[in-house]
């Protein structure tokens, strides 16, 4: 199951947006119930931002954000509606 991840090497700032970007659901869903990679705010702010990511786990996560972010994904129309709030 947890094979069709990459290494935790690659969840660098740099790649994270990139690879949750382009990830399925069900990747989404492995990274988001892993708390070694929840121990980042960057993966956390990821997820969240990203429209493919279960409701479930998005809002599991939103408590954790920041209120400037929080403000910048209410307005974004990609996230759906149940998590933008």
């Amino acid at each position: 199951m947890f094979d069709i991840l990459p290494d935790d090497s690659i969840f660098s700032s740099k790649g994270l947006r990139a690879i949750l970007q382009k990830s399925c659901a069900a990747r989404l869903r492995i990274i988001g119930m892993n708390p070694e990679w929840l121990k980042s705010y960057h993966i956390k702010h990821a997820l969240v931002a990203n429209a493919k990511t279960p409701i479930a786990i998005s809002q599991r996560l939103i408590v954790h954000l920041r209120e400037s972010d929080l403000r910048r994904l209410s307005t974004n129309k990609n996230i759906p509606s149940a998590v933008r709030m």
